[in-house]
């Protein structure tokens, strides 16, 4: 009964740790690529270029739950459910629900579970970034996104890759068939193309602003940025937050501080 705990257990941190991965597009412990598939008629394909560490997250009727594999043995996380518009829900192996909403809804929404904040447009990048400057200059912030119950939507897509790894840490896969760095981000490639020329776009148009290059200019994005220097202490900031390592007032001195956190 232990062991088969423990499995269980292990299972649902790897089943966790892909899905923040999918979501942030920042590493985590899970060693490749994860692979989110918007419909299951693409999971054969994407198994046949997985690669050893890598996870596919795909729709399953039967939501199964443990160590579930695909083609080559590559781990297939099964969910339920819809991940395209905000209010959609899934609940990944019968145990993880997560809700998915718009950013620009962020503030008037009462957090009862866990949540994933997507931008979705351009006006959703640019409320993200007022917000940022009247947390800066004002020490007002949005108190939702301060809840550990709430995940940021391609984060990671604000900063500079920290390692040439993180070059493909996700695959979103649209029911169309395409491979897009998340569901708003750049085009990777299309469902039949080989893994080594995905990961060569991968690799060669990495940087700020890649999870969002449907619905944003990155070149204006990246001035933007350019302009907010302490833009990625901003976001360190509000991680050190929902730790509650630090009073919520002292998010204007972090920003202000580089490298401090």
């Amino acid at each position: 009964m232990h062991v088969i705990r423990t499995t269980a257990s292990r299972h649902s941190h790897r089943t966790a740790a892909a899905f923040q991965q999918y979501v942030t597009g920042r590493r985590t412990d899970v060693a490749g690529a994860v692979f989110f598939l918007e419909a299951s008629d693409h999971l054969d394909a994407v198994c046949r270029i997985a690669a050893r560490g890598d996870v596919v997250v795909a729709p399953s009727p039967a939501d199964p739950r443990g160590g579930a594999t695909g083609a080559g043995g590559v781990p297939v996380v099964g969910y339920s459910g819809s991940w395209r518009e905000p209010g959609d829900e899934i609940r990944l192996d019968g145990r993880h629900t997560f809700a998915l909403q718009d950013y620009v809804a962020l503030p008037f929404l009462s957090i009862t579970g866990r949540v994933v904040v997507r931008q979705r447009t351009a006006k959703g990048i640019a409320a993200f970034l007022g917000d940022a400057d009247t947390a800066r200059y004002f020490g007002v912030l949005v108190s939702p996104l301060l809840s550990s119950a709430v995940m940021l939507d391609s984060g990671a897509s604000f900063g500079r890759p920290r390692s040439a790894d993180d070059a493909l840490a996700r695959v979103h896969v649209t029911a169309d068939g395409e491979y897009r760095d998340g569901a708003d981000g750049l085009l990777l490639g299309r469902v039949g193309d080989a893994r080594s020329e995905i990961e060569k776009t991968g690799a060669a148009d990495g940087g700020r602003g890649r999870g969002f290059a449907r619905i944003v200019d990155r070149e204006l994005l990246e001035a933007e940025l350019d302009r907010r220097p302490w833009f990625e202490s901003y976001l360190a900031a509000i991680g050190v937050l929902r730790r509650g390592s630090l009073p919520a007032r002292s998010i204007d001195l972090l920003a202000s501080e580089p490298g401090r956190v």
